[in-house]
Formats: structure tokens, C-alpha cells, sequence
């Protein structure tokens, strides 16, 4: 039997005013997600809490779902009504809250396995999420993806045991938007680490260039709640 195709929505969220009729932004994500899970092609979502008080995006959402990119795209580009009224229920009218939301590939992953579309390990799990702007041309694209783990500071998280890195994945944005900071992300997962020292790793790596054409832009440590996945 032939393997669904899965695609990964990561939405990045900077700006957390909960909507009207919303006592918190949690209760709009869940509201908009249990609209989601109708949809036929979802999978999944899990919500990210970063664990810095003071980190850019408090919150990122990843969500599965089956078919093609051209479906996701569609959902982007032309949403159905029902979408934008669960859209504007959920998040508020534009502007009220700011977010990147994007459709993405797992274009690589640590251990060469797809991971999409993984739960955590554990309850305990943490992790690293990072974004990175650019490259502008596709050479300096597929430069970045055969040495992404290097670059990104993968290899060394994976050499040091202690750490406990169970998987770490590379995705590349698909759907067009009209800014480039989140071209790629970086998710990794540790399981008995603890948050001190998760936070300590994400503050080492350092934003700026990583490679020809890229740039870090982000790197913050979150955790999932049981409560903040939705499935099927």
C-alpha cells in the first residue's frame, strides 16, 4: 500500500491578544482547531509553549495533513468561508493578533526517516525549534540542505548523549508569503534534559548567518501539553 503523502503547517505566533469573545489565546486555538479537525485531510495538531517568558513566539503551532501541497496551498490562497469564519473566531479580525503561518516539507530528517506526522516521545519531551531566512537561489538552497545538520548545530546536539536527542527534522516553506524569516525550520526533540538545560542550548546558538544565503533567525525551547493535541 502506498504512503499518504504529509504535509506539516507550522504557524508562528508573535502576537497573542485573544480575539473577541475569547477569554485567552488558548481558547481561540482550540476553538479554530476543533473547526480543523472536520477538515478530511487533517492529521493532527500540537501546539509548542515556548518555555522563555520573554521568547518571540510564545506560541507555534504544527499540524499534519494528508494530501498534496497544491491542497494546503489551496487553503492558504482560497479558503472557504466556514474556514475564515473559524479563521476570524479564533484569532480575531487582521491585525488583532500577528502570526507566520506556512505550509511546509520535511525535506530531511537526523536518522533519514520521515518523522511527520510524529507525538511527542513523552510527556517530558522538550523542544528546539528553530527559523531560518533565505537562501535566495537554488544552489545556495541545496547547499544548505545537505549540510543542514552540521550548520544548524544538529550534529553537535546529536554527538553529546547526555542530551538525550531523540530526532531532529529540517522543513523547507512551500506556500508564498510576502516575507522570507521563516524559509526553513528546525525541530529537535529531547526526552531528560529538563527545561534549565534546554534553555541553556537554545540561548547558545546564536541568530545571524549559518551558511551561504542563510540566516538564523530564532532558536526557543518549548513544551507540548497533553491538552494542546488535537487529533483525529
Amino acid at each position: 500500500m502506498a504512503t499518504k503523502e504529509v504535509n506539516v503547517v507550522f504557524n508562528f505566533y508573535e502576537k497573542i491578544t485573544p480575539p473577541p469573545n475569547m477569554e485567552s489565546f488558548l481558547k481561540g486555538w482550540s476553538h479554530l482547531g476543533h473547526f480543523v479537525k472536520t477538515l478530511d485531510h487533517f492529521v493532527s495538531a500540537q501546539l509548542h509553549t515556548n518555555l522563555n517568558p520573554e521568547g518571540r513566539f510564545p506560541y507555534v503551532n504544527y499540524s499534519f495533513f494528508e494530501g498534496t501541497q497544491e491542497r494546503i496551498t489551496k487553503d492558504f490562497c482560497e479558503p472557504s468561508p466556514e474556514l475564515i469564519k473559524a479563521l476570524v473566531e479564533g484569532h480575531g479580525p487582521p491585525g488583532l493578533q500577528v502570526n507566520y503561518p506556512g505550509g511546509y516539507t520535511e525535506v530531511a530528517t537526523m536518522e533519514g526517516s520521515p518523522i511527520a506526522p510524529a507525538l511527542p516521545k513523552s510527556t517530558d519531551s522538550v523542544f528546539l525549534l528553530s527559523s531560518f531566512k533565505g537562501p535566495k537561489t537554488d544552489e545556495e538552497s541545496a547547499k544548505f540542505e545537505s549540510e543542514w545538520m552540521d550548520v544548524t548545530g544538529v550534529t553537535k546536539l546529536k554527538a553529546d548523549e547526555s542530551l538525550g536527542l531523540q530526532n531532529a527534522a529540517l522543513y523547507r516553506r512551500f506556500t508564498q508569503a510576502p516575507y522570507d524569516v521563516l524559509m526553513y525550520v528546525v525541530r529537535c526533540e529531547f526526552v531528560g534534559i529538563g527545561s534549565s538545560r534546554g534553555l541553556e542550548i537554545a540561548n547558545d546558538l546564536k541568530d545571524g548567518i549559518v551558511g551561504d544565503g542563510v540566516e538564523r533567525t530564532n532558536s526557543s525551547l518549548y513544551k507540548i501539553e497533553p491538552s494542546n493535541i488535537l487529533s483525529k
